[in-house]
């Protein structure tokens, strides 16, 4: 759950990453030979000791998105993502009654064969907060760690295809307590912790592994910090614990040579899968509202010497709801749990069970991404985005850039491309319908700055035979919906990513491919 001043919540936020697109990716073991083979040391070197939250420091990048949008809360996320495989059964008993999961849509995502049958992913979200301001008001947040475990896909508002992610409870650093209290106040249960290392995304090890860990703190280590009593028990709300409870989150990955998009790659998930489950809207109880941080992963800060690295490695997890007692799974009664779940053991220690997790060969990503937030907003005006392009998807959605938060969205179900603007004051979105089509799609797009011109890919289906289907790179001026073709391009069987030159604008690219020559499929 995203954690951002409860105090200056500034306007709403609409996403909902539910349209498909396509990778045909087949989940692979690693052998021992190439689980040894990594790349060169971190982007992020820790520094040689550790040092006191207050006077934290980073070798994390500079926020570039506080000019750009000023009126928003803006920072950056350098973090390690992981998915981890759990059955659908433990998930359905894990994830609050009345949410159901949109297995189909995770799926189409990773293409036949992407994920294991029976199975879901959670994701697991190791990360460190810097450079989190507000310009506009000349705020300036701490830098913080978090860590937990998230729920994507969930049909919260029960349309059938908008994903939302669940983030029950958080690991947060101890000490900020704009952040802890941002959580908190969407109904997330929240641990004040410690973390290693402090003022970083992940620390190398001796054996060139990168490292992470969140520990809750006691309540008498945290009394003089949170003004409680060191005798306090454990409060579900606080997120304290007792001295002899331990409450943790822990991980150690190996930096794989294989790039998630390199033909031939073991690697199980693309990066846009990551994109996706990021960008959902996210909440931790029914009252507490939405929560919507937009990531971006197309920018310098995850190019060069700072693209993604894929990872894979072990989590474990120590009395982190909600693989806990409480919540929708009965520890209590006797179970047949399946090893697949993990592997898990229960501790005596004099009160009760602690449960232990531990999950071994988890892939993930290690990245750092700018990001735009809003926070505590209606769920159900962020549900909507899709399209149907090609029959699974695209991009369904961009951000205007500009001093006024837009959104240009696709809605397929509606037939409409469509604005949001951001209403600051009443903390909601605006939502105007640019135009609608009973025969043409559109998504995948991209804007001009300062103009009214929105590039895209339009799917022209005014003759439904699939032969008669044409594609074209489009023009759109979205508040009159009048769409210009690009000349020259010719008919293709796929058309894709149109984007203007990022240097002056003056120039426009796009991809196209035709059957049988598929740029995914065996280097053809």
């Amino acid at each position: 759950m995203a954690v951002l001043l409860l105090v200056l919540s500034t306007g709403a936020a609409f996403l909902s990453q539910t349209g498909t697109s396509s990778a045909s990716i087949t989940t692979t073991i690693i052998t021992n030979q190439q689980q040894q083979q990594t790349i060169p040391q971190p982007q992020h070197q820790i520094p040689e000791k550790d040092t006191p939250q207050n006077i934290c420091k980073t070798h994390d990048q500079p926020n570039p998105l506080v000019s750009l949008f000023p009126n928003n809360a803006t920072g950056v996320l350098n973090a390690t993502l992981a998915i981890i495989p759990i059955p659908l059964a433990l998930a359905r008993r894990l994830v609050p009654s009345g949410y159901s999961i949109l297995e189909s849509t995770y799926r189409s995502l990773l293409g036949p064969g992407g994920f294991p049958e029976g199975m879901y992913p959670v994701l697991l979200q190791a990360a460190h907060d810097h450079d989190i301001q507000l310009k506009a008001y000349g705020i300036v947040l701490d830098d913080f760690s978090r860590v937990g475990f998230e729920f994507p896909f969930l049909d919260l508002s029960g349309d059938g295809y908008s994903s939302y992610r669940w983030a029950p409870a958080q690991l947060i650093s101890a000490g900020n307590d704009i952040a802890i209290d941002g959580s908190r106040a969407y109904g997330t249960r929240v641990s004040p912790a410690r973390f290693e290392p402090e003022c970083e995304a992940y620390q190398t090890l001796a054996n060139g592994n990168t490292y992470f860990k969140g520990t809750a703190m006691t309540a008498s280590a945290s009394g003089s910090a949170f003004g409680i009593n060191s005798s306090v028990v454990e409060d579900d709300n606080a997120g304290l614990r007792r001295k002899d409870d331990e409450r943790s989150i822990e991980l150690e990955m190996t930096r794989l040579i294989f790039s998630s998009i390199s033909p031939g790659s073991p690697y199980p998930y693309p990066l846009d899968f990551f994109k996706n489950i990021t960008n959902q809207p996210t909440f931790a109880s029914s009252g507490g509202g939405c929560d919507n941080m937009i990531r971006l992963f197309d920018t310098s800060m995850s190019k060069g010497k700072f693209a993604p690295v894929s990872v894979r490695g072990r989590v474990k997890a120590v009395n982190v709801f909600p693989f806990v007692e409480g919540g929708e799974l009965d520890l209590d009664s006797e179970l047949d749990f399946d090893p697949s779940e993990g592997s898990h053991s229960d501790d005596t220690n004099g009160r009760g069970r602690q449960r232990k997790w531990e999950w071994i060969d988890v892939y993930g990503v290690q990245v750092a991404t700018p990001f735009v937030e809003n926070n505590y907003l209606d769920c159900e005006a962020m549900s909507g985005a899709s399209t149907y392009l090609y029959e699974y998807g695209g991009l369904q959605y961009v951000l205007w850039p500009g001093e006024q938060l837009k959104i240009i969205y696709s809605d397929a179900r509606a037939k409409t491309v469509g604005v949001l603007v951001s209403n600051d004051q009443e903390k909601r979105w605006e939502r105007q319908v640019s135009f609608k089509s009973e025969t043409h799609r559109y998504g995948d797009f991209d804007c001009h700055p300062g103009t009214p011109w929105v590039l895209a890919v339009e799917e022209d289906h005014t003759y439904p035979k699939p032969e008669d289907v044409k594609n074209n790179v489009a023009l759109i001026h979205i508040e009159t919906g009048e769409a210009r073709h690009l000349r020259g391009i010719g008919q293709h069987d796929f058309v894709a990513y149109p984007r203007f030159n990022p240097t002056d604008m003056t120039q426009i690219c796009h991809i196209h491919w035709d059957h049988p020559n598929m740029p995914f499929w065996e280097r053809s």
